[in-house]
């Protein structure tokens, strides 16, 4: 069905419910979803995702140039996602559902041409529903033509040491994520990081 450049958590039929997917130690490079979501992974309907000490770059969709997640949990440790490219957004990670979250990892040079350069949180009526970031760097990602630089767009929670480029986006307010607050170093429209 086209989603899922590399790996897809998908039945033949229809998209599988409860997957659990563990990446550990790899790259996925240069992968394309030629008709729909996560370039290099996607994952729907309760799937749980584990990236660990892995590198995505170069991969193409959609949605979510290297990753998609809706409905389902996602949890990146130790990983780079860099030079991955989204048609619409998020031009490395688009997300929605169930958590998201990023330990240790560096989203940079990636491209969406509608929204989140680097991340996409796509909204929820459910106020609880975050992207959490803990000693990440999500910097030097562009939007549109690729002179504006909009890392994230969507509703952040920091554990703290972030380092964040530009957190204005289109759509929906960017919010959870404050200069100096738990040890971030977040830019704004004026001071770009990265």
């Amino acid at each position: 069905n086209g989603n899922g450049g590399a790996v897809a958590a998908l039945s033949a039929t229809q998209f599988a419910s409860n997957s659990t997917l563990l990446v550990s130690s790899s790259t996925f490079s240069g992968n394309i979803a030629t008709a729909g979501s996560g370039g290099a992974i996607v994952g729907f309907n309760n799937s749980t995702i584990n990236v660990i000490d892995s590198t995505l770059n170069t991969n193409q969709a959609n949605f979510g140039g290297a990753i998609i997640v809706q409905n389902s949990s996602l949890s990146l440790d130790n990983v780079t996602l860099s030079e991955n490219v989204a048609t619409f957004d998020g031009g490395a990670l688009w997300s929605q559902g169930n958590g998201t979250e990023l330990s240790h990892v560096t989203i940079t040079g990636n491209h969406a041409n509608r929204a989140g350069g680097g991340i996409y949180m796509n909204p929820s009526s459910d106020p609880t529903v975050v992207v959490i970031l803990d000693h990440s760097i999500v910097a030097g990602n562009t939007l549109g033509n690729g002179s504006d630089s909009f890392d994230l767009e969507g509703r952040f929670v920091s554990r703290g040491h972030n380092l964040i480029g530009q957190v204005v986006g289109q759509g929906f307010a960017t919010s959870g994520l404050t200069d100096g607050g738990n040890g971030d170093l977040v830019g704004n429209g004026n001071a770009k990081l990265g």
